[in-house]
């Protein structure tokens, strides 16, 4: 009876067992190579649509202050350093100056490295506060300029806003809606600005109060930007410095080559129209 017994008991022998574990460990490989390409290829897209996002949203937010450029209201009366020296560039109260490839104030300049203009907007304003002791006109400038990163990885849009200050005749940070060298986005690689005649003819060099082009600060109609940014987080696989670069081309005649990096980099440019300059004359 106990002979019966045992012979009637089905099992699995070890060969079975260890197929068993191998087709278990293919199907597992299988679905986790399935997942990771999905997951890649969502995180790529993600990215991508993250760097297109916020960079609209930083042209949006350039886009309204150029077009403030040079506005004034009628009447306005505040007194200002013309600006025609070296010494009171700085000071000067012109609708919108381009500075082409300005260096890092770190002092940090590269030999391929093209990164990045500055502008500076001026334009006009009304205090309706009614104590007479107060300016009545305003003057504000706003500037944006690239900055290096505190690792030197990246460039970063800084911007400023600062009040006129006709007593110590000077631009100052003075209240609640002036600051100074506030981040605006990182991970920058190129921002350019190209200054246009009412003719869409290119201003070059762009028009500032002491270089040749000084009779052409109230001729800029519209403005070309842009902007380029790159992921943070690597997007190729390739690493190989054999392959052939990838051309990064601006708006006027320079342009860069990347080897040997794995970032993603998405430009975007848009022409701005200054409605306003020319009211300051």
């Amino acid at each position: 009876m106990k002979k019966n017994k045992f012979n009637n008991i089905i099992g699995l022998t070890l060969v079975e067992i260890l197929i068993g574990i191998v087709v278990s460990m293919l199907m597992m490989a299988a679905m986790y190579t399935s997942y990771s390409i999905v997951n890649n290829t969502y995180s790529q897209v993600t990215g991508r649509a993250t760097i297109s996002r916020s960079g609209r949203d930083v042209v949006g937010m350039m886009m309204r202050d150029i077009r403030m450029a040079g506005f004034k209201y009628y009447g306005d009366t505040v007194s200002y350093v013309p600006g025609d020296t070296a010494s009171t560039l700085e000071k000067s109260h012109a609708p919108l100056i381009i500075t082409k490839e300005k260096p890092s104030k770190f002092g940090i300049i590269d030999i391929d490295d093209q990164c990045c203009d500055q502008i500076d907007i001026v334009y006009g304003d009304y205090n309706f506060d009614p104590d007479p002791g107060k300016q009545q006109f305003l003057r504000y400038k706003i500037t944006y300029y690239g900055e290096r990163s505190p690792d030197n990885k990246y460039y970063e849009i800084i911007k400023s806003k600062k009040k006129w200050n006709e007593s110590a005749n000077d631009w100052e940070v003075c209240d609640d809606i002036c600051f100074e060298d506030a981040p605006v986005r990182d991970y920058l690689v190129d921002m350019e600005f190209i200054a246009t005649d009412r003719n869409g003819k290119v201003i070059d060099p762009p028009p500032t109060p002491t270089n040749s082009n000084n009779n052409q600060l109230f001729s800029i109609k519209s403005v070309d930007v842009r902007l380029t940014f790159r992921s943070k987080n690597d997007f190729f696989k390739s690493t190989s410095t054999t392959e052939k670069p990838r051309l990064m081309q601006g708006l006027g005649n320079r342009s860069r080559d990347f080897i040997g990096d794995r970032f993603i980099r998405e430009s975007i440019v848009v022409s701005i129209h200054t409605r306003n300059i020319g009211a300051m004359n």
